[in-house]
């Protein structure tokens, strides 16, 4: 079982509602209606890497020295391969019901490297619970059993979420939870006093909301998540909206980048729905998985270019700037699920699920121009 039918069974058991919970609407944005505003435009090959592992391999993560290959089937683990001699290096997380094994665990790739090894911070949104992981010291025990450092208890009945950022042990940001019933696109949470800072009500505003079923309307505002590397600045990029938003650590939306229509208020009316049938179909313009970097946002394009069979023959990655400037628009002959961006050795990981293919990217020559 892969990581989208896992989110979308689990999905199909809660329900949220429209919040008009605290949003800034002094909105900064970057309207790119076209990719003639792409400075750089680039088409890529990728090379196949870890061909003899036949894994159903879901996400991939890029974490210092590290590769982070998630394994979706019955469950989730995690196979670790060094970054550069891609070796398998060990094997995390372990099935059971005792106290440190694991069922439906993600990460949000943030990672920290100290003198204690490599740490990556996982969520557990069924426990409801935080916790970092070193990874370096699970493959040193070589053992999948996960050596935590530090864990951070959440009441998910009072704070529900899909993923998690660690700030302090005062306050952690999460996202829009799968079993929320007072929804928010981002929101912060106070692990010591089990109390909610604040919460960002969830936009853009869809007509006659009252009248979508929960499920549905979850996957309308259904966004990836992610923290800068090194500062406390936040970034959402949006499914179904053609919309990447930008927040500082107050939660105050500080930049959109949006393209086409559909980003704003009231595009969408439920009352023009196919709501029995498929209410998302045709409606999908934003974008279906990112990663980014200190200088650099990553984002696939959830629409991409099919043959007549309907096989993707294309995806695209637009990349801009942490102020919302679009830098280079990417072409790929592949079927991109998961994407991860080694910016020290500039290259661009990735995992084409359906394809069952794990590619390796070279962006240094891209790069450069940008920074230029």
């Amino acid at each position: 079982m892969n990581k989208i039918i896992i989110i979308i069974i689990l999905i199909s058991l809660f329900s949220c509602n429209d919040s008009s919970t605290d949003q800034n609407t002094e909105k900064v944005i970057t309207n790119v209606k076209n990719i003639k505003n792409f400075p750089y435009e680039q088409t890529l090959q990728g090379e196949k890497i870890l061909t003899d592992q036949f894994y159903k391999n879901g996400s991939i993560a890029v974490l210092d020295t590290l590769l982070l290959i998630g394994i979706y089937e019955d469950t989730v683990k995690y196979n670790i391969y060094g970054v550069n001699s891609l070796q398998h290096l060990g094997t995390l997380g372990t099935v059971g019901d005792a106290p440190d094994d694991w069922n439906v665990v993600f990460h949000v790739n943030q990672h920290e490297v100290n003198q204690d090894g490599i740490m990556l911070w996982f969520a557990d949104v069924i426990k409801g619970q935080s916790f970092k992981v070193n990874l370096s010291k699970v493959i040193q025990a070589k053992s999948p059993k996960p050596i935590i450092e530090k864990t951070i208890d959440i009441k998910a009945n009072i704070f529900p979420f899909n993923q998690l950022i660690y700030i302090n042990d005062e306050k952690v940001i999460g996202n829009l939870g799968i079993n929320e019933v007072d929804g928010g696109r981002i929101k912060s949470f106070n692990p010591q006093t089990q109390e909610i800072i604040k919460k960002v009500g969830l936009f853009p505003k869809i007509k006659n909301s009252q009248g979508i079923p929960s499920p549905v309307f979850y996957n309308f505002y259904f966004a990836d998540f992610a923290k800068h590397p090194s500062k406390d600045v936040f970034v959402q990029s949006m499914s179904v909206f053609n919309r990447i938003d930008i927040f500082d650590t107050n939660l105050d939306l500080i930049n959109s980048i949006v393209s086409g229509e559909n980003w704003d208020d009231d595009y969408f009316d439920a009352k023009e729905m196919d709501i029995m049938g498929d209410p998302l179909k045709g409606k999908i313009d934003g974008y279906s998985t990112m990663s980014v970097t200190k200088d650099f946002i990553y984002a696939v394009s959830a629409n991409k270019k099919k043959n007549v069979d309907g096989e993707v023959k294309e995806s695209q990655i637009k990349v801009f700037d942490w102020e919302g400037n679009p830098k280079c628009l990417i072409s790929v002959p592949d079927d991109l699920f998961s994407i991860s961006v080694d910016a020290k050795e500039e290259y661009l990981y990735a995992i084409d699920f359906n394809n069952e293919k794990v590619l390796r990217y070279n962006i240094k020559k891209l790069t450069k121009e940008w920074k230029k």
